[in-house]
């Protein structure tokens, strides 16, 4: 009997030891305006993969739908963007790939995160 609460006592000890979550997923809604040489995008939130450092520090790179304004002309484009995330606040320069000069365009600007 003693031996059987000795293992009671030592197993609810062990109790008290957090567990973290090494993975997790999720949806996040963003927006973002950013500028260039020539450029206006205004960037949607799009696939990302990102690493979180702390809980209001992350980096990541991202997919983002933007409408691409190049010399007053709008149109739809893909951008690849590396971005620095700050609790809601994120950092990003999306490259634009230019099939007519077939170079990248690039642009640097401020996103929100609304989820």
């Amino acid at each position: 009997m003693k031996t059987i609460l000795l293992i009671l006592a030592l197993h609810t000890s062990d109790s008290t030891v957090k567990k973290q979550r090494p993975f997790t997923a999720g949806l996040e809604g963003a927006a973002a305006v950013t500028v260039g040489n020539n450029i206006v995008s205004v960037n949607v939130g799009g696939p990302c993969l990102r690493l979180r450092l702390t809980p209001k520090w992350a980096v990541g790179v991202a997919a983002v739908p933007s409408l691409f304004i190049f010399n007053g002309k709008a149109e739809p484009k893909l951008g690849l963007t590396p971005r620095l995330d700050y609790g809601k606040w994120q950092l990003q320069t999306p490259g634009f790939y230019m099939a007519k000069t077939d170079k990248w365009a690039w642009t640097f600007g401020l996103g929100y995160k609304f989820m």
